[in-house]
């Protein structure tokens, strides 16, 4: 609870026993006029400040402004104790929209873990306590067992399992080896490491997600928008209004109608609802980009994917390993570890990590690196060297990468490599097409290369051989047909898709001009989350409409009966406020929202 809550609720609690008091002792006079002037000045502080505050930063006047009139009109005609009441619910409903906020943005801040003030920074000297926002790349530093990691970096001694759910939201904890990336703010739970400092504290991954969060709260959607600028014409309107009544009916009925027609519940149909899904999607490994992004995502009829990094995880593993029959098996199995596990080339780990538990013993030999081929040892190659025969059965190669194994110029095995398709993406883009929403897959491949994912993965458009500007093209003229285009990528060449798409989507292992580009990160790179992000943006849409026309409904009827006299100044009061505090806690339905049984 802030302090500036905390000071309200006081204030309101004052202005209660204030009210109990001289309604307990009956007090009379100038006595009984003092402790009233006591309950409007405690009750009222903080909205009239607020108002006061906002009429001067926007130069014009706000609802505040008219209930803060409504209380001093009632005071001027004699009703003090309805002009105490509504100073007294305008304050609690005050009080229960600024719990509502907190309670959003504390959820939705709250997956942020900030890092840590101090670093263990290791030295030719000794180990040194430092200010973490000092430390710089490639500085060493200590992280002991229960500690946050106080920097971005690389893993350089030690293994560890790391709570990353400040990051990924994911609660499950992530093993960590050397030459594993660690992301500051994150919880090392078991082991001592030491880790070398990748970037700067600027560019660490949690410090740009407290600047994502920042610009989210500052962003506003449309129909937001149109409401203030509703709302700075319409208390004109009342003020109006309020004094043709005086007029023609009574100064009571005048002062009750600018408590009924303030849009207070209207202002507050759209703010608690956006902040409630930004919160959801933290706590779910989604970051948002401003509520004007859940604005768009439920127009969207296109989603647009990247093949490497999106729908693939851009790490090749072994899919198959052929050996001929006509020669040992477990020699080739030996020597082709030992001579892998010396290239530098990326496929050699993916080879050795898949024969690890295969070899029979361990072999000693020196090999040689040829750029472009592969590595030699002796008579053995291995790579994309040529041979003269083969005695090992060729099979289908398309959309794999081989490495060959040859011989004395023999072709004698082959590895058969591909890349990893993600867990979630049949389901994601089976659901995406069940609900009525395009799919296409925009690639720099080959159509060779897509094949095999395309015998598991069912996109309405495949798009091969496509350049960064090319992606562009594609996305622009589906949107020049009339779509919304959602484009989900993670690379520096997707960075332009993702700008020029309606909704773009960064996956969390992305390239940092991705994540700075995207409207929204999927930190915790799931695709699933394509469903539940559409399902969130439709189900906030549907929160919004309903709040917007009750909200109407409610000023409407109480208006029509305050002209018909047939409604009183403390009854006003509470139908009005009580429908604001409806509208915000319905808002806050969100905190809970269930995509699975969203309908």
């Amino acid at each position: 609870m802030n302090k500036k809550l905390q000071r309200d609720i006081i204030y309101f609690a004052i202005s209660c026993l204030l009210i109990l008091f001289i309604l307990i002792t009956k007090v009379e006079g100038p006595l009984e006029r003092f402790l009233w002037i006591l309950v409007y000045v405690s009750g009222g502080y903080s909205k009239a400040k607020e108002g006061v505050q906002l009429t001067i930063e926007n130069k014009s006047l706000n609802v505040e402004f008219l209930m803060i009139l409504a209380a001093i009109g009632a005071a001027f005609i004699n009703y003090y104790t309805e002009g105490a009441i509504l100073i007294l619910i305008f304050s609690l409903s005050g009080i229960l929209e600024e719990y509502a906020i907190n309670k959003a943005q504390k959820s939705l801040t709250s997956l942020l873990t900030l890092t840590p003030e101090k670093a263990i920074l290791i030295t030719p000297s000794g180990d040194q306590v430092v200010n973490a926002k000092s430390l710089q790349v490639n500085d060493i530093i200590k992280v002991p067992v229960g500690q946050l990691i106080p920097a971005d970096g690389e893993i350089i001694l030690g293994n560890t399992h790391i709570n990353q759910a400040a990051i990924t939201g994911e609660s499950n904890p992530v093993y960590k080896d050397i030459s594993d990336h660690v992301y500051a703010g994150t919880l090392n739970m078991e082991g001592f490491i030491q880790v070398r400092v990748t970037k700067n504290p600027a560019d660490f991954l949690v410090t740009k997600m407290i600047d994502f969060v920042h610009e989210a709260q500052r962003n506003k959607t449309h129909q937001q928008t149109v409401i203030e600028r509703f709302e700075a014409i319409y208390v004109y309107i009342v003020l109006a209004l309020a004094v043709l009544v005086m007029i023609f009916l009574s100064v009571y009925r005048g002062i009750v109608l600018l408590v009924v027609a303030s849009p207070c519940a209207l202002v507050a149909s759209i703010s608690p609802v956006m902040l409630s899904a930004m919160s959801w999607g933290g706590k779910h490994g989604i970051l948002i980009k401003g509520s004007k992004v859940i604005e768009q995502i439920h127009q969207c009829d296109v989603v647009v994917f990247d093949k490497t990094g999106t729908i693939t995880l851009g790490i090749p593993v072994v899919s198959n390993f052929v050996i001929s029959s006509n020669i040992d098996s477990s020699e080739v199995i030996n020597l082709v570890y030992a001579m892998e596990k010396q290239s530098h080339h990326p496929l050699a780990k993916v080879i050795v990590d898949y024969l690890e538990d295969k070899k029979s013993k361990d072999i000693e030999l020196s090999i040689e690196e040829i750029a472009g081929h592969g590595i030699v040892y002796d008579n053995w190659k291995i790579g994309r060297f040529e041979y003269e025969q083969s005695i090992v059965d060729i099979r289908n190669n398309e959309g794999f990468t081989t490495v060959n194994i040859i011989r004395d110029n023999i072709l004698v095995a082959y590895f058969y490599l591909r890349d990893t398709i993600r867990e979630d993406v049949d389901v994601t883009i089976e659901t995406l097409n069940q609900m009525g929403i395009k799919t296409l897959l925009l690639t720099g491949d080959n159509e060779m290369s897509v094949k095999p994912l395309l015998n598991e993965i069912s996109f309405n458009e495949v798009y091969t051989n496509l350049l960064p500007q090319d992606k562009v093209s594609v996305i622009e003229r589906l949107k020049a047909d009339g779509h919304h285009v959602m484009m989900i990528g993670d690379g520096i060449n997707d960075a332009p898709s993702l700008s020029i798409a309606d909704v773009g989507v960064a996956m969390g292992q992305g390239s940092d001009v991705a994540l700075e580009t995207a409207d929204i990160v999927f930190m915790n790179n799931q695709l699933s989350n394509t469903i539940d992000l559409l399902r969130l943006a439709k189900k906030s849409r549907r929160i919004v409409i309903s709040n917007i026309v009750f909200s109407m409904s409610v000023l409407v009827l109480l208006v029509i009966l305050n002209l018909l006299e047939n409604i009183t100044l403390p009854l006003g009061v509470f139908f009005h406020e009580g429908s604001t505090i409806l509208v915000i806690l319905n808002g806050l339905r969100l905190l809970w929202f269930n995509s699975k049984n969203f309908a």
